[in-house]
């Protein structure tokens, strides 16, 4: 865990330390020095960049058959854009398609037997509030800071979870395949966030103590647990944004205004303190009601006859999600124009009104074919993501 952050250290202090020492002016001129066709390529490239990382949270979670609520929440998101829809209600639509769907699929099954099931076992001493807190504050904390374009903040997801993963799996095939499964593409608010931390962990445990006793067929599958995050990641983030970042932040800077307009310096000091110091009490309770719900969850999937409906139903809304995330961080357009006769033609406006939102679809569903056909070969997919994008965006194509 040391050697990523000695190696963020020595990436980035340098430059970071550079800029703030030198300034305004140095930063202005190396813009300047990059302007045109060098800043063109590179702005094509990062919004290119995402389709990465949505191709392989599709592959993960995605069954082919399910790849059509996919393309529906995608197209519907480029449609509805300017509409500005907020993503709880396309997370209530994604949430009613995957019950209609999953009702429908189970009228053909035989009705269940009446009398209660007997319940799986759910274990909720293997982690303590100590594990959890520690789960949070390296949430909390490194939230922002590993974030990437083909993964967005993966990384911090993985990193808050590990210590928790390593007390939970013993074995070490189930431990890496952990690490793999938390390190798939995922993104959201850092306090509405914290019940998906606190969910994935409650289901993590009950899959490792199955696996640990030896009942596999009974473990919380892996495409639970991956459609559980991101079902759940762009309803929380909303929820965050607007409550968290967007209305509880200014109510403690309206509270201190008065020591500012007196000119005391505690007035700027003392909002961001109490911010700090409140949203990590209240952000740990948000965790441990997540890892509570999360293992009741888990028990009445376990102990379900309807497993194989519940998961299809989280699949559905997990690729229904991903489909309005792709319309919001693929960002792939065309400026290439000519002119016949006098007439100036606009390649995007000829795609956009064959079938709008084109170039991103095309970027996303290109690099998911290629992990179908290749494997999930991550590093080879950015480099020619990137070699590809970067040559079309030098001659004006992207």
């Amino acid at each position: 865990t040391v050697v990523p952050i000695l190696i963020g250290f020595v990436l980035f202090f340098p430059i970071m330390f550079i800029t703030l020492y030198k300034g305004v002016p140095f930063i202005t001129k190396l813009v300047e020095s990059l302007s045109g066709s060098a800043i063109h390529v590179l702005t094509a490239i990062g919004g290119a960049l995402p389709a990465v990382g949505i191709a392989i949270t599709l592959k993960v979670i995605g069954k082919k058959k399910f790849i059509p609520f996919f393309v529906l929440a995608y197209f519907l998101a480029v449609v509805l854009q300017s509409l500005n829809v907020n993503t709880v209600i396309y997370a209530i639509l994604g949430g009613i398609l995957a019950i209609l769907y999953t009702t429908l699929a189970s009228r053909g099954d035989e009705e269940e037997e009446d009398g209660e099931t007997e319940s799986a076992p759910v274990t909720t001493g293997k982690l303590t509030d100590r594990d959890l807190r520690g789960a949070w504050s390296r949430w909390r904390y490194l939230n922002e800071i590993c974030h990437t374009f083909d993964r967005m903040i993966a990384f911090s997801f993985l990193w808050a979870l590990m210590p928790s993963l390593r007390k939970l799996y013993k074995n070490k095939e189930d431990l890496r395949e952990a690490y793999e499964r938390n390190a798939q593409f995922f993104n959201t608010e850092c306090i509405g966030g914290a019940p998906v931390v606190g969910a994935a962990l409650s289901l993590e445990e009950q899959r490792a103590t199955a696996l640990a006793e030896g009942r596999k067929d009974e473990a919380v599958s892996a495409d639970v647990i991956q459609s559980t995050k991101v079902g759940l990641m762009g309803p929380f983030a909303a929820l965050g944004d607007s409550v968290e970042e967007g209305t509880i932040q200014y109510i403690w800077i309206a509270l201190f205004l008065p020591l500012c307009k007196a000119g005391n310096f505690l007035g700027a000091v003392l909002p961001w303190l109490v911010w700090v110091c409140a949203d990590y009490v209240y952000g740990f309770y948000f965790l441990k009601m997540g890892y509570k719900m999360g293992l009741s969850a888990a028990s009445r999937i376990l102990s379900s006859k309807t497993m194989k409906n519940v998961i299809a139903g989280l699949s559905i809304l997990g690729l229904f999600m991903m489909g309005i995330l792709t319309a919001s961080y693929v960002k792939v357009s065309s400026p290439l124009t000519w002119a016949i006769s006098g007439k100036v033609f606009k390649l995007q406006v000829i795609l956009d009104s064959v079938l709008p939102g084109m170039l991103p679809f095309l970027a996303v569903v290109g690099t998911y074919v290629y992990f179908d056909k290749k494997g999930i070969k991550t590093l080879r997919a950015i480099i020619g993501l990137v070699i590809i994008v970067g040559v079309l965006a030098a001659i004006k194509v992207l």
